[in-house]
């Protein structure tokens, strides 16, 4: 009889049967629900998305490390690791050379004599200076010791991509720092100064936001020494420092971002001491008269292969001779800018060109340089740069400490390279490598993996909203 009427009651009143599926359907916990299984050809995906999930945090840095590390040495072994230097990476290595015999922070004239310089800030030779001291007078030996702390950058990017999301697209992240073309070439190739900012530069970043999480006046201290290491290899970041310095204050308190800027000084003090005594003022560098003048003149101008380009004023015929000859540091940077600007003053109409072509040779994925550059390129910056817009376009990216940190970075390079020159693809890297989190973050939204991690930091009130 229970059967009869089960039958009857169905084809009597049909809707009741699918009733109770409408509304379960309907139901904004069942639609949740089914989000978060894995759709149709997802099921490999899930399933390593799960098993990063599941790795320790320890686990995570070391095998990114050893991942970075292997993968610089042996393109660095392919190449040769013991090639002599040229250009920058020899004025590097032998600066580091002139400081392990004793003479000091110097280099070699075009007359033959060593003196004493300014010219660059001395983070990077003194890098290579302990891998000399530990290894020998190689180049080897120097390229050695710039992949050892080049590759820390992959677990500094995971570390600092986990402020803003699950596990899987940090690890995403530290697994793009490893093996990004641009940061492989610039830290297993050649000798840059960038090799040696990029871990300092991020860790600068990861203690910063730690100071807005924890508000603990010893992480401040520690973030302005990492800053001020930071701008000893390239100075480029000492506005940064005066920045993040006052958004500190802002945002945690006034004292936090004092601590930041005495760590920072207590830093810098040595080198600009050093400097005042040598000559006659507290010099940061006297590189910036050179890379001022190398970009903004009417060779870069006027000759399209150039344009956002820098030159060396000893290979422009109208500066040659003025600035040829020249052995004080100081006059010489100080004849340079004063070149450039007189430049700038008889041609008001070159500027808004000169700004164009700066940032277009610094923002487009199509590089000057033909053949393998330009396909890696392509093939790193141009992904990132679509799955960047895809993630605005998704709404995908939250207001965050984090996300306000990089912008600032963002402007102070636009800055600079408006200033002075396109920095091209090496150059670029330092932005490039910033946005990667939020690339990855896009990336993994698309896939629907890993976006669903309870351990993610991305509760933190700091990271919410700054």
């Amino acid at each position: 009889m229970r059967q009869l009427a089960d039958i009857l009651l169905r084809e009597e009143y049909p809707s009741l049967e699918t009733r109770f599926t409408e509304v379960r359907e309907a139901s904004p916990a069942y639609q949740e629900y089914m989000s978060l299984q894995p759709k149709a050809g997802q099921d490999f995906l899930v399933g390593i998305s799960r098993w990063l999930q599941q790795r320790r945090a320890i686990e995570v840095v070391v095998g990114l490390y050893l991942l970075a590390f292997s993968v610089r040495l042996v393109l660095a072994l392919l190449a040769g690791i013991n090639t002599p230097f040229e250009k920058d990476a020899k004025e590097y290595f032998d600066a580091a050379s002139f400081l392990v015999q004793g003479h000091g922070y110097s280099r070699l004239w075009e007359d033959g004599v060593v003196r004493l310089s300014a010219k660059r800030v001395p983070g990077a030779s003194l890098f290579l200076a302990l891998g000399i001291l530990l290894f020998g007078p190689y180049p080897a030996a120097a390229r050695f010791i710039e992949i050892v702390v080049s590759s820390f950058s992959a677990p500094l990017l995971y570390c600092f991509a986990r402020r803003i999301s699950a596990a899987v697209p940090a690890i995403l992240s530290g697994l793009c720092s490893a093996l990004y073309p641009s940061g492989v070439f610039i830290s297993g190739v050649a000798v840059t100064s960038e090799a040696f900012l990029v871990p300092l530069l991020l860790l600068s970043l990861v203690l910063t936001v730690r100071v807005l999480d924890l508000r603990s006046a010893g992480t401040a201290f520690s973030a302005g020494l990492a800053w001020g290491v930071a701008t000893l290899v390239r100075p480029i970041t000492a506005p940064m420092a005066a920045i993040v310095a006052l958004y500190l204050a802002w945002r945690a308190g006034w004292k936090r971002g004092l601590l930041l800027g005495t760590g920072f000084a207590l830093i810098l003090s040595p080198w600009l001491v050093r400097n005042y005594f040598v000559f006659g003022r507290p010099l940061l560098s006297t590189q910036g008269g050179e890379v001022f003048l190398g970009a903004n003149n009417s060779y870069v101008l006027d000759v399209p292969r150039r344009h956002g380009d820098w030159v060396s004023p000893t290979e422009l015929p109208a500066y040659r001779d003025k600035v040829k000859g020249v052995v004080d540091e100081v006059a010489l940077d100080n004849l340079e800018y004063n070149l450039a600007l007189d430049f700038l003053r008889k041609n008001p109409g070159s500027m808004p060109r000169l700004v164009f072509y700066k940032l277009k040779r610094w923002l487009t994925p199509i590089t000057e340089t033909a053949g393998l550059v330009r396909l890696l390129v392509l093939v790193s910056y141009g992904p990132l740069l679509l799955l960047l817009l895809v993630g605005i376009f998704r709404g995908i990216y939250r207001r965050s400490a984090t996300l306000y940190l990089v912008t600032m970075w963002s402007v102070v390079l636009a800055v600079i390279t408006v200033v002075y020159w396109g920095i091209l693809t090496r150059g670029r890297f330092l932005l490039e490598l910033v946005w990667i989190p939020w690339a990855c973050l896009s990336f993994c939204n698309l896939l629907g993996i890993g976006a669903h991690d309870p351990t993610s930091p991305c509760s933190c009130p700091t990271d919410m909203v700054a």
